[in-house]
């Protein structure tokens, strides 16, 4: 084949794999435009997929394909053969290195969106209670300690909320503390270490009186920054006054 005739050809297939990529290499179906990259790409998946603890993620809104808990040395490997590879390819294709899961799926999906076992808040039977609530996003420092606040809180009602921090590792507390002056604040939940494998916590509290929720996070022994979220919902009492 005449090379101008090749270029063009290599240019439409290309076009193509650009278009299509990474999901035909899921699937075991690779247009290659240069062979050795091509190939490189496609056995590099392949052991992704067969490596153990690598898990692999799926965001279908956004066509992005994200793996998560890749071994250091993949993340080196691919940073070397990623600068061959155009916005298009590299914008649907994310490694995400071990213990950075949370990090890097906050940067491209919502954590209500996220399941817990990937450092989110979606569980399995979130569905049946209808479109999950919005999560509120936050980052703790190295040696920070993080209180969040809840107001509002009347009595009799129920407050349930779900929280989490990408790679725990850190101190998690809550107390419920009552508007009266003469009030005592409550134990909600003891301090507890939150292990790095941890998922989100789910609980909840009914309130005797008016006041208000103080969840703490303390990263004190830490020198790394980490991104969390959380949301809550409160039930007023029905019960009859």
């Amino acid at each position: 084949m005449p090379k101008r005739e090749l270029r063009v050809a290599s240019n439409q297939i290309l076009s193509l794999f650009q278009d299509n990529y990474p999901e035909m290499v899921a699937t075991k179906v690779n247009l290659c435009y240069n062979e050795s990259i091509c190939l490189f790409l496609s056995i590099f998946v392949d052991i992704l997929f067969s490596l153990k603890n690598v898990k692999f993620y799926s965001d279908k809104k956004k066509l992005l394909q994200i793996f998560i808990n890749v071994p250091w040395y993949f993340s080196v490997i691919y940073s070397m053969f990623s600068p061959f590879l155009t916005h298009r390819t590299k914008s649907k294709f994310v490694i995400s290195k071990e213990g950075n899961a949370a990090e890097t799926l906050y940067k491209f999906i919502r954590p209500e969106d996220i399941p817990v076992q990937y450092g989110g808040l979606s569980r399995p039977t979130d569905s049946q209670n209808g479109p999950p609530k919005p999560a509120s996003e936050f980052s703790i420092k190295g040696g920070e300690k993080v209180n969040i606040q809840i107001e509002g809180i009347e009595g009799g009602a129920t407050i349930s909320w779900d929280i989490v921090v990408g790679g725990w590792d850190l101190e998690y507390t809550a107390e419920f503390v009552p508007n009266a002056e003469e009030g005592y604040a409550i134990v909600v939940e003891k301090p507890r270490r939150m292990k790095a494998s941890d998922e989100a916590v789910c609980n909840s509290f009914t309130t005797g009186e008016a006041g208000k929720l103080s969840i703490s996070v303390d990263n004190s022994l830490s020198r790394k920054k980490k991104v969390a979220a959380y949301h809550y919902t409160v039930r007023k009492s029905t019960t009859a006054v």
